[in-house]
């Protein structure tokens, strides 16, 4: 039989099934035994380990923002910030490793444009559903607070603020001097009650100084907290766990991967005698010589 491990390889297919029977007949009793064993274990190691919770917040935001914000939340000093107290690391890489693991945003829309807002989840993991909680909401107001900009900043946008609102305000005192003198300022042929194009587009460009504060506000105030359309959650329960499958599934192929090693150990041990009488064929006639 050990001769057939070195011939035959024109049906090398068939010759592997044949060895592989060979050793599940040889050590039938120990590929029997191996799943039980090997079920157990996984299913009593995995049983073992702490139970995880998942803290959710619904956040209506767009894909950039969310990436950036995830981006925000596992930076050195604001994960330091988010983690403060809570003995998950000592230093501000191990912060930033468990915020990176632990806290992820899910797009409940993957297929939606990029720019476009829509619900996003803001999911959080820990072994304490109480630590759970507590970190989406520190991700969350740390996160907000970086929106706001810093002092130079301020001071630059406040002056373009109150500089659009005289430009308002000018625009305004002259628009309702324009429209009380309408009719002297009718195109001819126009018909009656239409405003002139000339006041049209000062109100057009009065509109749009007025979205040009809103929008400069909202940058001054930084992220509003009216994106949480659901604060995070405080978990009742575990997420459910699949040790009963991965068990399963490894006692399953354990026969399988002990049989491959036992008939890959049976054929380099052929191997080795082989090698080793040829070396012993090759010394006898030296010592009859």
């Amino acid at each position: 039989m050990d001769s057939e491990f070195l011939v035959d390889r024109n049906n090398s297919y068939l010759v592997f099934i044949h060895h592989l029977i060979e050793v599940a007949r040889s050590h039938w009793l120990t590929l029997l035994i191996t799943p039980i064993v090997v079920g157990l274990t996984v299913y009593i190691v995995l049983s073992t380990r702490p139970q995880i919770y998942r803290s959710t917040a619904y956040l209506r935001i767009d894909r950039s923002t969310a990436s950036s914000a995830k981006t925000l939340m596992t930076s050195p000093k604001i994960s330091d910030q988010i983690l403060e107290g809570l003995n998950l690391g000592k230093t501000s890489e191990a912060h930033s490793r468990y915020i990176d693991s632990h806290v992820q945003f899910s797009d409940t829309e993957p297929n939606g444009e990029r720019n476009a807002q829509r619900i996003f989840h803001l999911n959080v993991t820990d072994t304490d559903p109480k630590r759970a909680k507590a970190i989406a909401e520190r991700a969350i107001t740390a996160w907000i607070q970086t929106t706001v900009p810093g002092p130079e900043e301020q001071k630059i946008l406040r002056a373009e603020i109150d500089r659009h609102k005289t430009v308002i305000d000018s625009m305004s005192k002259l628009i309702q001097k324009l429209q009380s003198e309408a009719t002297a300022l009718l195109f001819p042929n126009s018909l009656t009650g239409e405003i002139a194009s000339p006041i049209y587009s000062l109100i057009a460009r009065h509109s749009e100084s007025i979205a040009n504060v809103s929008a400069l506000e909202r940058r001054l105030n930084g992220m509003s907290r009216d994106v949480i359309i659901a604060a995070p959650s405080l978990p009742q329960e575990p997420l459910p766990t699949r040790r009963t499958f991965v068990s399963v599934a490894t006692a399953a192929l354990s026969p399988l991967l002990l049989a491959l090693l036992l008939l890959s150990w049976r054929y380099l041990s052929t191997v080795w005698r082989a090698g080793t009488s040829s070396q012993v064929s090759a010394y006898r006639p030296s010592r009859a010589a």
